[in-house]
């Protein structure tokens, strides 16, 4: 192939075109960095011309932060052309820097054989800028997400905009209420570059009130809109005049930070170089305050929204410490039952309740309650229950007339609110252990009977208070022995959830409360346990409902009776001793009457041999004690000894007309004593008489005890007027009569 000398001509002028029109600068260096030619363009680009730079070396114009990475690129691609790309900043003729991407390629001179190299460098200034702008603009994003507090937000922000934009500082001036006589701007976040001057002056802003139109803040705040100050000596309102200069800050720019129609603040950027007027830099100022103002406007919700759930956290604290003062203090103290109660809430505020109340000294009235739905709510409608149980119409009568009151003055509240509740009454006579009981649609009462060793179940006998506006209501009775234990609760224990979904249930609480109520003596004891175990079931799990649980536990009873030694007194002996028995079966009661009647009429006709010095009638002191196994019949007795028990065991001739009762009573007892003395004093005295014996060495005493029967029938009374379904029929079909305490037709 030839290359004629005119081809050659031609390819020079076509170079020289290029390079001459191109409006990238185009640069020919030697291997040491001197410029041997340089293109039009570097005029437009740096505001030199061709011969200002030609002779010059290229790396003066480098900015000393920069050099290295430029050095860096020069080795590798003078090894392997690989003709990267860098980017740098570039000093103009005016002093400042601008950005560039330089690409570099070397070449051997053909003439004189060294080592040169061609420089590409193009204006990349809109490209950093748009760069820059987008990464403000995904911090601005980032800030409208942000729930961080201003606090730690806006300093943060402000950094990302002064070093991104290359910018000394930057601050932002927040207003003073709107309902304020006047509005002043305080400092509220700043950041600036390590400068002592600039950090002298961050100190004395911090200080400052600014009103409108004083200061750069307050000027930008009354111009309502992005403001570039070129020049700070011109601003005659300029506070700080001295701290700017000494901190050589030439220019600024600020926008007012607005929400809607309510302005917050201003932001303010300073600069040590001029500001240029660029549209896109006004309009994306204009944005970030607009931006801060939506976060502001967002923290001043969420502030608000933190005040007002602070304030219904101090109304709902306050509303279930009200609540928990309606509650009973303590659990009342009585003389033959223990009674302990436990309750955990949903939420602060329940929807369960209970309460007792002392009709008088031998009856007690339990109610329990739960209340559909939780919150203010229900807690209301607990209330208006608890007052109708204490102080309504039907207050104190029997367990079914008060629900009915409850009901009746509750209905129309619950029809309009959708809302029921269901409710258990108990009456318990607290001398003799008889329980009336009644319940609106409330979870079934657990019975242990520990002579039947076995849980009852008992229950609903009416629809839930608030579903009808009338509604029959029945009773049942019966009676507690000493040893036995009632459990009340919420539907919050059974339906308690485990981890899996699983429901606590009636069932597991049954084998629960009968496996506590036999390892456990202490009504509190079990009441605690059950919950533990509800806990321990439900796991790491938030109750879904209200837990409530009442355990109550009959204890011993003992009565006392002190009548005078004559036959007159043996109907009122006999009717006292059967009345506490009574409940624990017929055929006892009837034995135990008929040993107390026999013994009586032994003492009265054998033991005493005259009267008092006195004169007057001696006393026969009777203690009856019912215990979980036995019941315990003492008699007292001054006169000279009589001791049934020297007696034969031996049935007496059926022809003579007495002698038989002796051994009748030995026939029914378990254990027959007598004692005499001392011993007969010191049990008188634990049975806490009235009045002291005058002859304590003639004190006598018969002590009998009978063992309680295993499995003794669990009768249960039905008393109201108004009968559900009946519990048996006969080959007829008809309904058989129910049965009350002592198994007798009712």
């Amino acid at each position: 192939m030839q290359i004629t000398i005119d081809g050659i001509n031609g390819d020079q002028e076509n170079y020289r075109l290029l390079t001459e029109n191109s409006n990238d600068l185009i640069a020919r260096l030697s291997i040491d960095g001197v410029c041997r030619y340089v293109s039009p363009a570097c005029e437009s680009l740096l505001g030199y011309t061709p011969a200002e730079l030609i002779g010059r070396n290229a790396f003066e114009l480098i900015h000393p932060m920069d050099k290295r990475a430029v050095a860096s690129m020069i080795e590798p691609e003078i090894l392997f052309q690989l003709r990267q790309k860098t980017v740098c900043r570039l000093r103009r003729k005016d002093g400042f820097y601008g950005w560039f991407e330089i690409t570099a390629s070397f070449f051997s001179d053909v003439d004189t054989k060294s080592l040169q190299v061609v420089v590409i460098v193009r204006d990349i200034v809109e490209r950093i800028k748009a760069e820059r702008f987008e990464h403000v603009r995904h911090a601005l994003i980032e800030l409208r997400a942000s729930d961080a507090s201003p606090d730690a937000e806006l300093p943060a922000l402000l950094e990302t905009v002064c070093t991104t934009l290359q910018w000394e500082m930057g601050q932002i001036w927040l207003a003073s209420s709107p309902n304020d006589a006047e509005i002043t701007l305080r400092r509220q976040a700043s950041w600036h570059i390590s400068s002592p001057s600039l950090e002298e002056l961050d100190k004395v802003s911090a200080s400052m009130i600014l009103a409108p139109g004083f200061g750069l803040a307050g000027v930008v705040w009354s111009k309502g809109e992005v403001h570039i100050f070129d020049s700070l000596d011109s601003v005659h309102s300029l506070l700080l005049r001295q701290h700017y200069q000494n901190a050589r800050i030439r220019s600024a720019i600020g926008a007012p930070i607005m929400g809607g129609s309510q302005v917050y603040g201003v932001a303010i950027f300073l600069s040590r170089r001029q500001i240029q007027h660029n549209t896109g830099l006004i309009d994306m100022i204009a944005g970030l305050g607009y931006e801060v103002g939506q976060y502001l406007a967002k923290q001043h919700a969420l502030q608000d929204e933190m005040t007002r759930q602070r304030q219904l956290a101090h109304d709902i604290a306050f509303a279930a410490q009200v609540q928990q003062s309606l509650l009973p203090e303590a659990d009342p103290s009585l003389k033959a039952f223990q009674l302990a109660s436990a309750a955990l809430p949903a939420r602060s505020i329940s929807g369960d309740f209970y309460d007792f109340v002392l009709q008088d000294p031998t009856i007690l009235d339990v109610l329990i309650a739960d209340v559909s739905g939780k919150g203010f709510p229900s807690a209301l409608m607990t209330s208006s229950a608890r007052t109708l149980f204490r102080h309504g119409t039907e207050a104190g009568k029997n367990p079914s007339t008060q629900l009915r009151g409850i009901n009746k003055a509750l209905y129309e509240d619950c029809r309009r609110t959708s809302m029921f509740l269901t409710a258990q009454l108990l009456r318990l006579d607290l001398d003799f252990g008889t329980v009336t009981y009644a319940s609106c649609g409330h979870t079934e009462a657990l019975v242990w009977k520990h002579l039947e060793d076995r849980v009852v179940r008992i229950g609903s006998t009416a629809i839930p208070i608030g579903i009808m506006e009338d509604i029959d209501i029945g009773e049942l009775a019966f009676a507690l022995l000493p040893g036995d234990f009632i459990l009340l609760y919420s539907d919050g224990v059974t339906e308690a959830a485990s981890s899996r979904g699983e429901l606590f249930g009636t069932e597991r609480l049954v084998q629960h409360f009968e496996r506590l109520v036999t390892q456990l003596t202490d009504a509190q004891n079990v009441a605690s346990a059950l919950v533990n175990e509800v806990r321990t079931f439900s796991g790491s799990q938030i109750l879904s409902d209200d837990l409530t649980l009442l355990a109550l536990k009959a204890l011993t009873r003992s009565y006392t009776l002190t009548v005078p030694a004559s036959i007159e007194s043996l109907d009122k002996a006999a009717s006292f001793v059967r009345k506490p028995v009574s409940f624990c079966g017929k055929q006892l009661a009837d034995e135990i009457e008929l040993i107390a009647s026999e013994l009586f009429t032994n003492i009265v006709v054998h033991g005493f041999a005259k009267l008092t010095t006195s004169g007057e009638m001696p006393m026969i002191d009777i203690g009856v004690r019912i215990e979980a196994e036995k019941v315990v019949l003492d008699f007292f007795y001054e006169d000279e000894a009589f001791n049934p028990l020297l007696k034969p065991d031996v049935l007496p001739d059926p022809l003579a007309e007495s002698g038989r009762g002796i051994y009748i009573v030995k026939s029914l007892s378990d254990v027959f004593q007598y004692m005499r003395g001392e011993a007969a004093t010191t049990l008188r005295n634990a049975w806490n008489f009235a009045g002291t014996t005058p002859n304590p060495t003639q004190l006598n005493n018969l002590h009998i005890e009978k063992y309680l029967p295993k499995r003794v029938r669990f009768d249960i009374q039905e008393q109201s007027d108004s009968h559900g379904p009946c519990d048996s029929s006969n080959s007829s079909g008809q309904c058989e009569p129910r049965k009350g305490i002592n198994g007798e037709a009712l």
